[in-house]
């Protein structure tokens, strides 16, 4: 490789750093919230309106949400948020990629 094309293989990969990780991991936030809002089960509607992202996590703020997908001693689980992610990983990851690559198109 020349001195040139090493040059420019490096600013790529400077550029390519700069790829906004959290946007991309949001992007496949986004479709887990609306499957594990779609399993939550509906008395209420308070633990299915519960889900929110802040940053890179979703959360349920519901302070019963735990022992909804877990269960209890009195209470048989109804998980909603785990099946979301195993049933749809695969759409998950894709949302993440398609993001991230197109991120890096935009710089490139």
């Amino acid at each position: 490789m020349t001195t040139k094309g090493l040059k420019k293989s490096q600013q790529q990969l400077k550029e390519i750093s700069q790829v906004n990780m959290e946007q991309a991991i949001v992007k496949g936030l986004e479709i887990l919230k609306q499957y594990s809002m779609q399993n939550a089960p509906v008395k209420t509607g308070f633990l299915r309106d519960s889900h929110e992202i802040v940053g890179t996590e979703l959360r349920v703020n519901a302070e019963y949400a735990a022992a909804v997908e877990y269960g209890t001693v009195n209470m048989a689980a109804q998980p909603y948020l785990r099946p979301a992610l195993d049933e749809h990983q695969d759409e998950i990851s894709k949302a993440i990629q398609e993001d991230i690559q197109r991120q890096i198109r935009g710089i490139l």
